[in-house]
C-alpha cells in the first residue's frame, strides 16, 4: 500500500489539481497515517473544488471507485483462500441478487441516485468523519450541517448524512439519538450498508444476537468489501457459538482492513483467533 502512496504522490505532482487521485490518496492516508493527515488532504480538495467553483461528481465518483476497486481485489484474494470456506463465497456471490431482491426498483433507484450526491457534499463528509475519529465534535457536527445544507439546496435527501449524524451521536453517547438517526437513513434508503452495521453494532451492544446476526448479515451481503460488516459479524457469530464461522469472518475483515479505513473497536478480535 506505500507503493500506492507514493505511486499517487508522483502523479499529483505532474497534476496537482487532479481531485481523482487526490480522493484515492485521502483514503490510503486514512489506513496508513489517521485522520489527521486525511483532513488535510480532503480539505484541500474542497479548497480546490471551491476555487474552481466545480462540482466534480464524476471526478469523485471515480477516486472512490479507485478505492472499490481496491477492496474488490483483496476480497477476491481472501476468497481464493481455502480457509475462508463458504462465509466468502456465499456472501459475496449472493450480495448482487440480494441487494436487487424483492425491491429491484428501490435498490435502482439508491444506485442512481449517489451519482447525483454532489463533489462537495462528499467532502464534506469525509472531512466530518475526520474530525469525528479526532474526537473533534463540534467541527464534526459543523461539516455535516454543510453537507445537510448543500444537499437540502439541491432538494436532496442523503441516507449518507444521517448516518454520519448518527455516528456523532453515538460517538457522543447519546445512542437513542443515533439510532434515530439510522433509522431515518434506512427510511431513506434501505440497504445503506454504513447504516445497517451500526444498527447490528447496537444490537450486539445490547447483547441482541441473532437480530445482530440478521442486520449485519444484510449488511455484508450489500457490501461485501466492508471490513467492519465482517468484523462486527465474527464477533457476533462468536457469541452465538459459531466460532469457526466467526475465525472466517475476522480473516475476511483482517484482509480488507489494509484497503479501509482502520477499525480500532475490535477488542475481542485477537482473543477469537
Amino acid at each position: 500500500m506505500e507503493d500506492a502512496i507514493a505511486i499517487c504522490k508522483e502523479a499529483l505532482q505532474k497534476r496537482p489539481e487532479e481531485t481523482t487521485t487526490m480522493c484515492l490518496l485521502a483514503d490510503l492516508y486514512h489506513t496508513h497515517h489517521g485522520p489527521q493527515k486525511a483532513l488535510h488532504l480532503w480539505q484541500a480538495i474542497l479548497l480546490e473544488l471551491s476555487s474552481n467553483n466545480v462540482c466534480a461528481n464524476t471526478s469523485i465518483d471515480r477516486g472512490f471507485a479507485g478505492v472499490h476497486i481496491l477492496r474488490a481485489g483483496r476480497l477476491r484474494r481472501a476468497g481464493s483462500d481455502d480457509n475462508m470456506g463458504s462465509v466468502l463465497s456465499s456472501m459475496y456471490n449472493a450480495s448482487a441478487k440480494d441487494s436487487a431482491g424483492s425491491d429491484p426498483q428501490g435498490y435502482l433507484a439508491s444506485q442512481q441516485a449517489r451519482p447525483h450526491l454532489s463533489a462537495l457534499v462528499r467532502c464534506w463528509l469525509q472531512i466530518a468523519k475526520c474530525y469525528r475519529e479526532l474526537g473533534r465534535h463540534a467541527d464534526c457536527l459543523a461539516s455535516i450541517e454543510e453537507a445537510r445544507s448543500l444537499n437540502s439546496s439541491a432538494g436532496i435527501v442523503s441516507a449518507d448524512v444521517e448516518c454520519s449524524a448518527g455516528m456523532l451521536a453515538g460517538a457522543q453517547g447519546y445512542h437513542d439519538e443515533a439510532q434515530q438517526r439510522y433509522d431515518h437513513a434506512l427510511a431513506i434508503d434501505p440497504s445503506h450498508s454504513p447504516s445497517l452495521i451500526q444498527v447490528g453494532v447496537g444490537f450486539l451492544r445490547d447483547g441482541l444476537l441473532s437480530n445482530a446476526e440478521t442486520v449485519l448479515k444484510q449488511a455484508v451481503r450489500n457490501d461485501p468489501y466492508s471490513h467492519e460488516a465482517w468484523a462486527h459479524l465474527g464477533t457476533t457469530m462468536s457469541k452465538l457459538g459459531s466460532v469457526a464461522v466467526g475465525e472466517e469472518c475476522y480473516i475476511a475483515a483482517l484482509d480488507l482492513e489494509s484497503s479501509v479505513s482502520a477499525c480500532p473497536d475490535w477488542p475481542e478480535t485477537e482473543l477469537l483467533l
